[in-house]
């Protein structure tokens, strides 16, 4: 079977096309040996002129095959120069081991000097060693490059072409050329448009009303501090990034805050100013299907006194992505009076005077039971009046 062929240290100077500045390298055939650094593995070069600049990295319909054998499609990878890494099949796992993966095209920004080209091809785990796990059936790999002075390749002087706009962090070079960020895919470089999200920090916390809707996205947001360790269920971390929100009370109620329409495993916390978690929650809202809400959703329904909370929107294990945080308040306490007092004798009863469940019930409220049989699906026979105390 071809999975099991072997070959020795194969260095090939790059079966290239040179188009003005971009080198193009075909993949066809080209094997997927053993891990990095392996004189097993294809290398591919390419001489460039002096003071080169390389500015991209693009491939366009790479397809690579398994052979047959255990190899995955996201072990495929190749890396540049030491500089820039490709993993052209990140979602090929051990459900499609030995088969056919792609077509994948994409780019990756670049930028480094460099008068050669060094393409190697490897294994990020090598199924067998000096055996070729995979191989790539067909593709191109476009490496685009320029000069210290034309460094976008596009023959044009860059001091022609700086200005605000091409190089708006003032640091004398054009910013496609630098591999500035720009998490949010939005054209302009993170460095330029201050910081990425605004309530990125307690500090920058931005306001949420009483009974209102917020919404935006964590993927660009760093980490404030981990909270896990102050929260007792397993559904909240409490790590990766984050945003906030200030939530001010002029009087005791309850809060009600939920995470439904947000796209991914949401945490939600309430915090005190100095940061120390009153409330956490993490998936409390899957229950809330009646609401609309997704899995992983969050929820919390609380207490507060009158007084100024943070509310922190974060993710489980750092999970990241567009979230909508809705809130609800209903003023006073609904313990404040004094004790209730039910008296029940069927389960159709209790349902009637209390609901379905204790949890809207009261320190101090009291269920007198009469005598009978209590059907909720299971039964509960009482002889005689009881008294339950919550």
């Amino acid at each position: 079977m071809k999975y099991a062929y072997t070959s020795a240290m194969v260095t090939l100077a790059a079966s290239a096309t040179v188009h003005a500045q971009e080198v193009t390298f075909d993949l066809a055939s080209v094997g997927s040996w053993d891990s990095p650094g392996s004189p097993n593995n294809i290398v591919l070069t390419a001489s460039l002129p002096a003071g080169s600049i390389v500015s991209s990295v693009s491939w366009t319909d790479v397809v690579g095959s398994g052979l047959g054998g255990p190899s995955w499609g996201n072990e495929m990878q190749m890396d540049v120069n030491g500089e820039v890494n490709v993993q052209f099949f990140p979602a090929e796992g051990s459900g499609s081991a030995g088969g056919t993966w792609g077509p994948a095209s994409g780019s990756s920004p670049a930028n480094f000097s460099t008068d050669e080209l060094v393409l190697e091809f490897y294994e990020s785990y090598d199924d067998a060693g000096d055996t070729v796990d995979a191989e790539y059936v067909s593709g191109t790999i476009t490496i685009t490059y320029g000069s210290a002075e034309d460094c976008n390749g596009n023959g044009v002087d860059d001091s022609e072409e700086l200005d605000a706009t091409t190089d708006c962090d003032s640091s004398g070079v054009l910013d496609e050329c630098e591999s500035l960020t720009d998490c949010d895919a939005n054209g302009v470089p993170d460095v330029c448009e201050g910081a990425g999200v605004a309530n990125d920090t307690i500090a920058g916390a931005l306001p949420l009303g009483l009974n209102d809707s917020v919404s935006g996205s964590t993927t660009c947001a760093g980490e404030e501090a981990t909270y896990g360790d102050q929260c007792d269920t397993e559904a909240f971390t409490g790590d990766g990034p984050d945003v906030f929100y200030s939530l001010s009370l002029t009087e005791v109620g309850t809060i009600d805050l939920w995470s439904c329409n947000s796209d991914y495993d949401t945490d939600l916390s309430i915090h005190a100013l100095d940061g120390s978690v009153i409330v956490c929650d993490g998936d409390s809202g899957d229950d809330e299907a009646g609401d609309g809400c997704l899995q992983f959703s969050s929820r919390i329904t609380t207490l507060l006194q009158a007084g100024d909370y943070i509310v922190r929107v974060g993710g489980w294990q750092g999970a990241t992505g567009n979230y909508v945080v809705d809130s609800s308040f209903v003023a006073g306490d609904p313990c404040a009076g004094g004790p209730q007092i039910f008296n029940v004798v069927s389960a159709a009863d209790f349902i009637a005077q209390i609901g379905p469940g204790l949890a809207d019930l009261c320190p101090g409220d009291i269920i007198n039971w009469g005598p009978g049989v209590y059907d909720w699906g299971y039964t509960i026979s009482l002889a005689a009046n009881g008294v339950i105390h919550r």
